[in-house]
């Protein structure tokens, strides 16, 4: 398999989602064998993925085709047998989570689904979440740090309202929304013909640049006792920066994505680099 296909089958943002998450039992200091919640992880970013790919209507990428589209247009069944495999997988996995695991995870699926799903009814037309103007990265950032930060907190009995969840689970939603807002730059003109209105619709370019790469110092700050997390944030920083309209789709999800798993690796590799 291609780095193309694994990217463009979202088998890489699940793998990232998994990833971003196995971090968050280092940060508690809590190394379990194996944790069901994984797995949930990963057949549920693969199956909302592969939906919002799949999804029919006005999307943004049915507006002007992309690589990306192209490749779905060619291995649809693919994805769509992908989809169904992981939705059933992902069910069959919440068996196994603690019933307040579960009932903490059921309002992040719904606004999930909510997000490429129309259920806002128009004049015209029924609307997704990710339609509603300035939403979209707003939802990415709730519904990542709480499957991701949340979840294995309240998994290891964590206290989900203490200062240090808290403190964990905000500056994660700052690093999304910082590798989140350079797609919406990259999509401007594909969302504006769609009819979404995103953060560089509003304020232009050179603005949700800046407060991408403001999130990201705030993640940076806010974690200032933890080295790794601040590699990751100059590192991080850097690829923010250097994104632009004129970047091809693999260094969007490949490098922005990608972070997520740089992160998790400084952090579990990071006493090993430093021992002795």
């Amino acid at each position: 398999m291609t780095l193309r296909a694994i990217i463009f089958s979202n088998l890489f943002i699940a793998a990232a989602a998994t990833l971003f998450t196995r971090e968050t039992y280092h940060l508690l200091q809590v190394e379990p064998r194996w944790s069901p919640l994984l797995a949930v992880v990963f057949f549920a970013t693969l199956f909302v993925y592969n939906l919002d790919r799949l999804s029919s209507g006005s999307g943004e990428d049915r507006v002007e085709e992309s690589p990306r589209h192209r490749w779905i247009h060619r291995h649809e069944r693919v994805l769509q047998v992908s989809a169904g495999i992981s939705l059933v997988a992902s069910a069959v996995g919440t068996l196994w989570l603690p019933l307040e695991v579960t009932l903490a995870l059921l309002p992040l699926g719904v606004l999930a689904l909510a997000y490429s799903i129309p259920v806002i009814p128009a004049r015209d037309r029924w609307l997704r979440l990710k339609d509603v103007p300035g939403l979209k990265v707003i939802l990415i950032a709730v519904v990542w740090a709480g499957a991701t930060g949340l979840l294995p907190a309240i998994e290891t009995l964590q206290d989900p309202w203490s200062a240090r969840v808290a403190q964990m689970v905000g500056a994660r939603a700052l690093f999304i929304v910082g590798i989140t807002l350079p797609f919406d730059i990259r999509d401007m003109e594909r969302d504006a013909r769609s009819g979404i209105v995103t953060i560089p619709l509003w304020l232009g370019v050179d603005w949700t640049r800046r407060i991408a790469v403001g999130c990201i110092v705030a993640f940076g700050l806010v974690n200032a006792s933890q080295t790794p997390l601040i590699v990751s944030a100059v590192v991080t920083g850097v690829v923010v920066l250097a994104a632009d309209r004129g970047r091809g789709e693999l260094y969007y999800v490949a490098g922005l994505d990608g972070m997520m798993a740089l992160q998790w690796a400084l952090v579990a590799g990071w006493p090993l680099l430093t021992a002795g």
